[in-house]
């Protein structure tokens, strides 16, 4: 699978359980080469809290490397990504009411388990994640769990 259309199949994958939310896929091959996706419940800063990136609902971020390291360097769009890709989550939860007075939010963190595989197996492996994650934040609505200040935003973007 070339790169370039593997950043778009997570898009994809995102856009179709969250269609009016941002992703952000990116190749980056500074110090290390990899893969960043960053997932927001916001589609734009003017959505969140004092216009702060970090007051978004969702804190999801995954890396992806090769198994054996990191990804090769340089690679442009059309390169073909490597066979043995290496799925990595670095944040899984989102804000929710908090369990004590004394916290301004509490947390909800998603199981998941590290993912070795192709390009396709890992779009499947997102896809799955994505829509348990809707599924997830759905039910949290419905028992009441999601903090007020995030009650707007679920109930526009969250379908």
């Amino acid at each position: 699978m070339e790169l370039q259309n593997f950043l778009s199949q997570i898009e994809k994958s995102y856009h179709a359980v969250f269609p009016e939310s941002h992703i952000s896929v990116k190749y980056t091959h500074g110090l290390y080469a990899d893969i960043w996706i960053t997932c927001r419940l916001a589609n734009d800063i003017s959505e969140v809290a004092n216009r702060i990136a970090g007051n978004d609902m969702l804190s999801i971020m995954f890396q992806i490397d090769k198994t054996s390291g990191e990804l090769p360097r340089g690679m442009n769009p059309d390169s073909e990504l490597p066979e043995d890709l290496i799925l990595n989550v670095e944040q899984n939860s989102y804000h929710i009411k908090p369990p004590s007075q004394y916290l301004a939010y509490g947390t909800t963190k998603l199981p998941y388990r590290k993912t070795r595989g192709n390009g396709a197996k890992l779009v499947k492996t997102l896809d799955k994640y994505f829509n348990k994650l809707r599924e997830s934040i759905l039910q949290d609505l419905q028992e009441d769990l999601i903090h007020p200040s995030f009650v707007d935003i679920v109930k526009r973007k969250v379908k």
